[in-house]
């Protein structure tokens, strides 16, 4: 076998990594990699006490930087957390990422 053969078996017996959810497969991935126990140590609150927080405030009218910027400024949640707590949100309840048509 040459090497550029044995290169080809290496890579064929790989693994294939897991690929990335996207806008048309699991609407809960982002929920499923973030877990409950680091959302609450890092926040104070649950994903589906966030949930209900935003349903309540509205947050599925608003556009994703008002509601990240009410998540910072109102609610004193890190910037990094209430990007990963509205795209978490958005998935649960099946709006459209903003880069897609509604």
């Amino acid at each position: 076998m040459t090497a550029g053969a044995t290169g080809k078996v290496q890579i064929m017996n790989q693994k294939p990594s897991k690929p990335r959810p996207t806008g048309s497969g699991d609407r809960k991935a982002l929920k499923g990699e973030v877990t409950d126990a680091a959302v609450r140590e890092s926040t104070e609150r649950s994903w589906d006490d966030w949930f209900a927080v935003l349903d309540q405030w509205g947050a599925k009218n608003r556009p994703r930087g008002e509601i990240v910027r009410w998540l910072v400024e109102d609610q004193g949640v890190d910037q990094w957390w209430a990007q990963t707590l509205t795209v978490g949100y958005e998935q649960e309840r099946g709006l459209p990422a903003p880069d897609q048509d509604s």
